[in-house]
């Protein structure tokens, strides 16, 4: 298979061929009009960053991290999008590919444009951009838009812990979501059935992320739990279900709404409760009074604060 070219090279599979004289190998883009699929070094990203990236918009740190995060967990693919220069040399569209480049340490393959007129600018990313359900629902998967909404929680849990929920740093790439609802054809399926069950109740994404972790631990009990938090329907006033339904009916009509951290939190608590047996005359979690996150692991810890 023939390499792709780098600024010193021309050819390139699928595109068309560039003569070796119109590639400089200095860093400054060429101004003449052309296009190449080439493999962008890190070297060569940092050079154009350095010269070329002078009439952008500030760089998002957040954005940089994910395309770098998919670069080296293999997951970042040649897809058409092209790193775009105008005739003046300088950097249209691209910064935060090439940042990640550089910060991965990895070399991508991609298009690049030289040469386009500079007005072009104002046409660059201004349509809507394909979420991670979008792309799931091409897949022919049903209920994406939960599903992808459940995972995003899940794969936190997995690599973090729910109690980094709120931190922008923890939430995985689009490409580990789609991976994700891909690859556990389960998720979509208790998005469709749970999400329906409670959604007067909470944001479908909590219930059926926290569905999906307790079945896990014991689908039958589980099954129970999310049945009579949803109904209400002849719960004692001890059944942790009883409060956690109260907590978020409560929720709905307050002003003052619980965040997200904090319903995970009541969730997992009451869970913890209601698998061990545990009687409850209050749920509450209070972190300013120093107490953690709970810990739903079997034998991780009983749920504390509120509980008879």
């Amino acid at each position: 298979m023939e390499s792709l070219p780098t600024l010193s090279g021309a050819g390139a599979n699928g595109a068309a061929s560039v003569p070796k004289a119109t590639l400089p190998s200095a860093a400054v883009a060429p101004t003449s009009m052309m296009r190449v699929r080439m493999l962008v070094t890190p070297q060569q990203a940092k050079a154009w960053l350095d010269q070329s990236n002078t009439s952008n918009r500030p760089m998002s740190d957040l954005h940089w991290t994910a395309i770098a995060v998919d670069m080296m967990e293999g997951r970042w693919r040649y897809n058409g999008d092209a790193i775009r220069f105008s005739s003046a040399g300088v950097l249209l569209d691209g910064q935060h590919r090439l940042r990640a480049c550089v910060e991965a340490g990895l070399p991508f393959e991609t298009d690049v444009v030289f040469g386009l007129d500079p007005t072009v600018m104002d046409t660059i990313d201004i349509g809507r951009v394909r979420r991670a359900s979008d792309l799931v629902s091409l897949k022919g998967v049903e209920n994406a838009t939960v599903a992808c909404a459940a995972a995003t929680l899940l794969l936190i849990h997995d690599k973090f812990g729910l109690h980094r929920v709120q931190n922008p740093d923890a939430h995985p790439t689009k490409t580990e979501v789609i991976a994700y609802v891909v690859n556990n054809p389960r998720l979509p399926a208790v998005a469709g059935r749970v999400g329906n069950w409670t959604k007067r109740l909470v944001a479908p994404r909590i219930a059926v992320a926290c569905y999906y972790l307790f079945s896990a631990q014991n689908q039958e009990l589980a099954d129970r739990f999310f049945k009579d938090f949803a109904q209400g329907v002849n719960l004692a006033r001890t059944s942790p279900a009883y409060y956690l339904r109260e907590r978020m009916v409560e929720d709905r009509t307050s002003k003052r709404k619980l965040q997200i951290l904090e319903i995970l939190a009541l969730f997992c608590k009451a869970w913890i409760a209601y698998r061990d047996g545990v009687r409850m005359k209050l749920l509450r979690w209070a972190p300013g009074n120093n107490e953690t996150f709970p810990d739903i692991s079997v034998g991780g810890g009983a749920a504390q604060g509120g509980l008879g």
